[in-house]
């Protein structure tokens, strides 16, 4: 499956798309929402790549705070914990680089999509 951070349109190109490789992954007590793979990063031969873990927060409104004031440092260890035992799990530990991007939706707005958040 492949995911979009902006809408279909003629100014898409390949750093706008990801390819969504898991999800809802529950691991050493904690959850990963997505995990995909970043095909703008992989080199000539496609065996370097980028394997991104994204923590999805999602609002109907902002007036308790935003979903991004949500993520604190607790919550970035337990993702990155998470993270290592899927990379371990999958011998990709030390074989890929990774990212923690988040994305963030409130209500009908567009979604902020922060690459390389944590």
């Amino acid at each position: 499956m492949l995911w979009r951070r902006t809408p279909s349109g003629p100014n898409i190109d390949d750093d706008d798309i990801l390819a969504i490789i898991d999800a809802n992954v529950t691991l050493a007590g904690a959850e990963i929402d997505l995990v995909a793979r970043d095909p703008a990063d992989a080199d000539e031969l496609g065996e370097a790549w980028t394997c991104v873990f994204i923590e999805v927060r999602g609002r109907s409104d902002d007036r308790l705070g935003h979903p991004l004031e949500t993520i604190d440092l607790r919550k970035q260890a337990r993702v990155r914990r998470a993270a290592s035992a899927w990379l371990i799990g999958r011998d990709l530990w030390e074989r890929v680089a990774v990212r923690f991007d988040v994305i963030a939706l409130v209500g009908d707005d567009d979604p902020i999509w922060l690459r390389d958040a944590f």
